[in-house]
Formats: C-alpha cells, sequence, structure tokens
C-alpha cells in the first residue's frame, strides 16, 4: 500500500500499461489501492485519467498488432491460458454474437480482456471504432475499481496492513500458486 501511496500516479500507469499488452498483472488490485491511496491525498480525477490513458496505450498496440500479425498474436497471448485453443475460439465466438460491443465489457471478463484489443484489430475494425467503445470500457472498468477503493479505503487499508502482517506466508503461497500454474501449462 506505501508504494501506491508514493508512487500512485506511476505505479497505476506501469501496471495498466504491462497488463493491457497481455501481461498477468493485478489490475482491479492495483485500481483499488489507488482508489484507496487517492481517498488519502492522490487526486481521484488523476488517477483516473493516468489508469484509462494507460489501459488504451496498451490496448491500441494489442489491436494494431492484431490488424498486422492477425490470428498469430492470438495464438501467441493464448498460450499463456490454461486452454490455448478455447481462449482464441471462445473469445471469437463472443466477439461474433455480440459484436463490437463485446469491447464495451471485456476488462471484466477473465481472459477476454486480454484478446480482445487483438482480436478487433484482427477482425478489421476501424481503428475509430474501437478506440471510441474500448475507451468507455475501459473508463467503466476503471472508474468502478477506483471507486471501490476510495469508498471502501478503511478497509483496502486493513487489508494491505494483514498481507504485509502475513508477509511470508502470503509471499509463499503466490510463489506456489504461480509454480502450480506453470506446471499445468507445462504438462497438461
Amino acid at each position: 500500500m506505501d508504494i501506491i501511496a508514493h508512487h500512485g500516479y506511476a505505479m497505476t500507469a506501469v501496471v495498466m500499461f504491462l497488463a493491457s499488452l497481455g501481461l498477468p498483472l493485478p489490475v482491479a488490485i492495483t485500481l483499488l489501492a489507488a482508489g484507496a491511496a487517492a481517498h488519502d491525498g492522490l487526486s481521484p480525477i488523476a488517477v483516473l485519467a493516468v489508469a484509462w490513458t494507460a489501459g488504451i496505450c496498451g490496448d491500441s498496440l494489442l489491436f494494431f498488432g492484431g490488424k498486422y500479425t492477425g490470428w498469430w498474436l492470438l495464438a501467441g497471448l493464448c498460450r499463456l491460458s490454461l486452454n490455448p485453443e478455447q481462449c482464441v475460439f471462445t473469445s471469437a465466438d463472443s466477439f461474433y454474437k455480440r459484436g463490437p460491443q463485446t469491447l464495451l465489457m471485456a476488462k471484466f471478463i477473465p481472459g477476454l480482456g486480454m484478446i480482445a484489443a487483438p482480436l478487433a484489430g484482427s477482425l478489421n475494425m476501424r481503428f475509430r471504432k474501437f478506440l471510441w467503445l474500448m475507451g468507455m470500457g475501459e473508463l467503466i472498468y476503471s472508474t468502478v475499481w477506483l471507486s471501490l477503493g476510495y469508498v471502501f479505503a478503511r478497509y483496502v487499508a486493513d487489508a494491505a496492513r494483514w498481507i504485509e502482517g502475513a508477509g511470508h506466508a502470503v509471499l509463499i503461497a503466490a510463489l506456489l500458486l504461480a509454480a502450480g500454474y506453470v506446471l499445468v501449462l507445462a504438462f497438461f
């Protein structure tokens, strides 16, 4: 929590940008912490602007990556999932059923948020339409999590203190979960 309080804008921007590029980072937790930090000093509007800008920049890069590499980029991103084939086909099916409006809620759906931008690019969506829909989706997603962090700042701070107090146990649990995930990807 201290790192968000001291480097809130930069930390939020880095996590949002890298997560938009497909890295599995804790975006919701970062936005909750940034919202809580906004309750105690950071500007809520500035945090929202930084989160939105960083997210939409990463999404735009993936959009153009999808536009110029097609399904190759999607297949590469889906290799991180437990079932790569299902990842591509389920996301494409969702996009075909609901159309471009899928981009409005894509960030709330695990997996789809990561590949919605390159999928839109590979399906030759116009960039202006993509930017409008994905920008609105990114704004909704960021606003929801930042608002929850702001409203429940006291509870977020309590949870952060508890995790900090548990320190090594939480770190070991997270490392074991990550190792298990890598093992499942490697052997199944």
